[in-house]
């Protein structure tokens, strides 16, 4: 991150990286919050991308497969990052999707 020129904005940085919100389990800081919630959303623009790569390619089983499995591993790997930056009910939820997710890949 570059460093801040004017006195506000280097107090803005220092209070996102110092204050932190309480969670049931750990303290997240702001900064942690803003950094989680920027690489899910940047990883959710990549996970949807490629699932329609797949869509396009054809709708056969052997298809929807890999659309399964392609939507574990996003799942898996955002709910990683949730883990990481975000606090516990989203990341409960994000769980959940994943388990459901996999499931759905394991009935196909």
């Amino acid at each position: 991150m570059a460093s801040p020129t004017d006195d506000k904005t280097r107090q803005l940085v220092l209070t996102m990286r110092n204050y932190r919100l309480p969670d049931w389990t750990v303290e997240r800081s702001v900064e942690g919050l803003y950094t989680g919630f920027s690489l899910s959303m940047s990883g959710y623009t990549i996970f949807a991308g490629a699932l329609l790569l797949i869509a396009i390619a054809g709708a056969d089983t052997k298809a929807l497969r890999r659309l399964a499995m392609v939507m574990v591993l996003g799942m898996a790997v955002l709910t990683v990052v949730s883990m990481i930056y975000f606090i516990l009910p989203p990341t409960t939820f994000l769980l959940l999707s994943l388990l459901l997710a996999a499931a759905s890949l394991l009935r196909a």
